[in-house]
């Protein structure tokens, strides 16, 4: 699997502005679609963002 997708693989030269722009779309996919994929910064990302969603409505309900 890791050896398909090295054999796939692309270095391209680009921007700083590139690169953060495809940084934040890609940690913005759905959580599914990531788990399936194999990307885990998106997976955390996700996990940390509902951990404090609910510490948040906790806090307010008490």
């Amino acid at each position: 699997m890791v050896q398909e997708a090295l054999q796939n693989f692309q270095a391209t030269q680009g921007s700083s502005a590139e690169f953060f722009v495809h940084f934040l779309h890609s940690l913005f996919q759905h959580p599914i679609a990531a788990l399936t994929d194999g990307n885990v910064l998106v997976v955390v990302e996700c996990a940390l963002l509902l951990g404090i969603a609910l510490m948040v409505s906790v806090i307010e309900i008490f």
